[in-house]
């Protein structure tokens, strides 16, 4: 007897990697609904950050997320396993975002007023929210996404450096860099 998407997790969480079984996209191209659930689950934070770094507002980030999951479900028959469902996943993500940013450039920004959980205290949030319009503000938009991808989805140096393209060295250094700036800039201790 064939084993469901309901008795088969999609996805192992190794540390702060989440690693998807790439099956997955077979699973959801059938239509089981599981799958995508659980294929959302393991990947909606890092999705969302990383939107986030694009449009820089939680509404459109969010907006584009579900796109993604849209796009994901109609075309999971498409994916050809190679070891990577997660930058497949990106690049929808990407090229998802960069089309929003074409099709919007005289969009203004909005505030970041959502980006921080609505479980923190309100001193939190606040500093929370200073210190991500800082980072929006003092950082180029590349050691920006770098930030958010490690400090708000828990990606590893390693997997940012491999989705943008990058050396690890050069991740890693850009990410230290980029904390030293905001650390000068805000004058706190938030990035020790």
């Amino acid at each position: 007897m064939k084993q469901t998407s309901i008795q088969k997790k999609a996805f192992v969480k190794k540390g702060n990697t989440i690693v998807i079984d790439e099956s997955i996209f077979e699973d959801i191209a059938r239509g089981d609904k599981v799958a995508f659930s659980q294929l959302y689950e393991a990947s909606s934070k890092a999705i969302y950050a990383y939107l986030l770094t694009y449009v820089k507002n939680p509404e459109d980030a969010a907006d584009l997320m579900q796109d993604t999951y849209l796009k994901i479900r109609s075309a999971a028959g498409l994916y050809k396993p190679y070891g990577k469902p997660m930058a497949w996943i990106f690049t929808i993500a990407r090229n998802l975002a960069l089309m929003k940013l074409r099709k919007d450039t005289a969009h203004p920004q909005e505030e970041l007023s959502e980006i921080v959980a609505s479980r923190e205290n309100p001193q939190e949030q606040v500093e929370n929210k200073m210190i991500l319009s800082a980072a929006m503000e003092i950082l180029s938009p590349e050691d920006y996404r770098i930030v958010m991808l490690h400090a708000v989805s828990g990606m590893k140096h390693r997997e940012i450096a491999e989705l943008m393209g990058l050396s690890l060295t050069n991740t890693v250094n850009r990410y230290n860099r980029a904390l030293k700036k905001l650390k000068k800039q805000i004058g706190g201790d938030h990035y020790e």
